[in-house]
């Protein structure tokens, strides 16, 4: 773990689920026949522009001291949740923007329940 650290997880965690990702999408399509790769392609990309953008943001805001420095954990833990729930609005509402089916999908189960 020493020479990327916490990031190498990510990474290897990144490179699994994709690996995972597509042999479960290969065995699928041969399972089924034909699937429609446009529009996983299409809602991938979304996916991805969206995820991006709230990265980006999201790490020029967070490199700020206090969490380089020690202690605080009750204020960092508050912080981190705050920022936590910012993101997943900003997450949705670019998904919004790009017209995710997925994020329409859900809304109309959340509809349809309330």
């Amino acid at each position: 773990m020493k020479p990327m650290k916490h990031s190498g997880l990510a990474l290897a965690n990144a490179a699994a689920a994709s690996i995972n990702f597509s042999i479960l999408f290969y065995m699928l399509k041969k399972k089924l026949g034909r699937i429609d790769a446009r529009a996983i392609i299409t809602s991938f990309i979304k996916i991805s522009i969206a995820s991006t953008v709230t990265g980006i943001i999201s790490w020029l805001i967070i490199r700020g001291d206090m969490w380089t420095q020690g202690g605080r954990t009750p204020e960092k833990a508050a912080v981190l949740c705050g920022i936590i729930m910012l993101f997943l609005a900003l997450y949705a509402g670019i998904m919004h923007l790009l017209g995710s089916d997925e994020l329409t999908y859900l809304m109309s189960m959340r509809k349809k329940k309330g």
